[in-house]
């Protein structure tokens, strides 16, 4: 692991010669040229990226034949730093009195590689030696692989509009966060990460405006749709409009992200290192659950072959601690309202709808597309129920409401699967909306009709550079209509 060595000067012929034996390995012959000579080398010229590993790189300068004692060497990195507490790419150290000087070159978070420079100029002579070698940031290694259940994938949004026509561009960013057994944080950039998705795709990017390496998840590319599922024991179904069964899990989509890490363990003696007897947790090859299920389905969930044998491989009962770990999320498609009994309705009380003089009628809204699940909305993106009253005769409060995310299911997100926890009775209602009398203790009452429009505005989705897909809106085609 020593360097290529050269050697220049402005006034002496030495410098060829000093080249040409440099290139050759025979460094300590230019000695008898009586001019200043490094040999550089490192105790490992491969390290993992990410910040917690550093090589250690030894130059050795001499001067007419002799070790250089006290001398500086200026030594430059093109990545990576000879700090562990920030970025430095050149620092000069002088050499001891072994002629040695030593530095450690800290891992950048990216993978890569960098040429190490180390350059040392003797006055007297006008004489320089310079040293060179490459050093290899590669991906996480034995104690800096993060460990199963501290590798996770993390979407801002749960609910995104896709199951509309057209597809719109709706476009996510999520993030990776992962952590060794000790606790340390691997950098995103230092991981090669792999992507499954039920539906959509996933790749991940370098956010120039965040200044840092994000997963993209967007809804077009790769499968169009999630697969439609047979419902589950508690699961609310409906029969769609063209006679086919429809549920909640028919719009849920599995996102799954893989890395090299290995399985969780106590570390009982806090040495790093998985001794024998330290427990730990036995783990499934990584599986993309398509059918919402929780366990592998031969032929139906893709999976991650991470030892190559063309199979899913489930627990093995060994500890692994080399291999690859998935990190899941689910997120629904949703589509515009479905107006149906059992989806998107409104709900009045009194049912009469006929509103007694100084009197109220409370309207209950359910937003819910086909498949029962509520209809993507974004609070930010200025998403709003409004009601309007055609002859007022009746007030409204309040006449907007600010619509958010919405699910109509709870996952279990400690377990690697997420699994669902429940599904929600009151998916997709909305705060209630009451209509009051305009013209209260009117003396003889007189009977008006009134009659109120609901129209939503929902945004299906972010889109890339921080925007919103275009708003769109949905009418309930019925009014709300009666006397007060």
């Amino acid at each position: 692991m020593s360097s290529v060595l050269s050697f220049r000067s402005i006034r002496s012929s030495c410098v060829l010669a000093l080249g040409v034996l440099a290139a050759s390995g025979l460094g300590s012959s230019c000695d008898t040229l009586k001019g200043p000579v490094l040999t550089m080398t490192a105790d490992k010229t491969t390290i993992s990226a990410g910040g917690y590993e550093f090589a250690t790189i030894t130059v050795v300068a001499k001067n007419q034949g002799k070790v250089a004692v006290g001398v500086s060497v200026e030594f430059e990195t093109q990545s990576g730093s000879f700090s562990d507490s920030g970025e430095l790419t050149s620092t000069t150290i002088a050499t001891d009195a072994q002629g040695t000087a030593t530095v450690q070159l800290h891992s950048p978070t990216t993978q890569g590689q960098s040429e190490v420079t180390a350059t040392y100029y003797d006055d007297e002579s006008g004489l320089e030696a310079v040293a060179k070698l490459t050093i290899t940031f590669g991906p996480p290694q034995a104690g800096n692989l993060p460990v199963d259940g501290r590798f996770q994938l993390n979407c801002p949004y749960i609910n995104l509009g896709a199951l509309r026509t057209p597809k719109p561009d709706i476009v996510m960013d999520c993030q990776v966060s992962a952590q060794t057994t000790s606790g340390n944080v691997v950098p995103t950039e230092s991981l090669t990460l792999f992507f499954l998705a039920e539906a959509g795709v996933m790749t991940a990017v370098d956010d120039p405006w965040e200044e840092k390496r994000v997963i993209r998840y967007s809804v077009s590319g790769g499968n169009p749709m999630p697969l439609d599922v047979p419902p589950v024991s508690g699961e609310p179904s409906r029969t769609g409009s063209l006679g086919e069964q429809r549920n909640p899990r028919d719009g849920v989509v599995t996102l799954l992200a893989i890395a090299r890490g290995s399985e969780a363990w106590i570390d009982l003696n806090n040495n790093g290192v998985r001794d024998e007897g330290e427990p730990f947790t036995d783990t499934d090859e990584p599986f993309l659950d398509v059918d919402d299920d929780g366990v592998y389905t031969p032929g139906v969930d893709e999976y991650f072959d991470s030892n190559g044998d063309g199979s899913w491989t489930p627990k093995n009962g060994q500890y692994d601690g080399d291999t690859f770990i998935g990190a899941v999320t689910k997120v629904i498609w949703s589509g515009p309202i479905e107006e149906a009994p059992d989806a998107a309705r409104i709900e009045a009380e009194p049912s009469s709808l006929d509103i007694p003089d100084s009197g109220s009628l409370i309207l209950r809204v359910f937003l819910l597309d086909r498949n029962m699940n509520p209809v993507a909305a974004f609070g930010d993106a200025g998403d709003a129920l409004e009601v309007e009253e055609q002859h007022g005769y009746v007030n409204v409060f309040p006449y907007s409401l600010t619509l958010e995310q919405m699910s109509s299911m709870e996952f279990d997100t400690g377990d690697p699967q997420w699994p669902i926890l429940q599904f929600l009775t009151n998916a997709g209602k909305l705060n209630d909306i009451t209509l009051y009398d305009a013209s209260p203790n009117t003396d003889p009452p007189e009977e008006n009709p009134f009659a109120a429009n609901l129209s939503v505005l929902a945004s299906p989705g972010p889109a890339s550079g921080g925007y919103w897909v275009s708003q769109v809106t949905d009418y309930f085609s019925q009014n709300v209509q009666g006397t007060v």
